[in-house]
């Protein structure tokens, strides 16, 4: 392993399930039509809420690591969003 703090790192948030940290994946679907035909910068979820996107599982399996602020989001496509419980 040649970055081991990447690594523990990523560790670090899987294991935070009762902590104040968490990785979840959130269809679009779950969100209703709040995202459709938007970009992620027009949700605007990092300032709305403070969770950050931190990537995105299209229908096709397809995933995008750090979307652009400029991609559409598709009805079927699934976030992966870095943020509290509570948020």
């Amino acid at each position: 392993v040649t970055e081991p703090d990447t690594i523990e790192f990523l560790e670090y948030i899987i294991n935070q399930s009762e902590q104040d940290i968490t990785l979840a994946e959130i269809p679009c679907a779950n969100m209703g039509n709040c995202t459709q035909n938007k970009t992620i910068q027009e949700l605007n979820l990092r300032n709305k809420i403070g969770v950050n996107i931190i990537g995105i599982k299209s229908k096709e399996d397809a995933y995008v690591f750090n979307p652009s602020p400029d991609m559409k989001l598709l009805p079927d496509d699934k976030l992966f969003v870095l943020g509290t419980i509570e948020q």
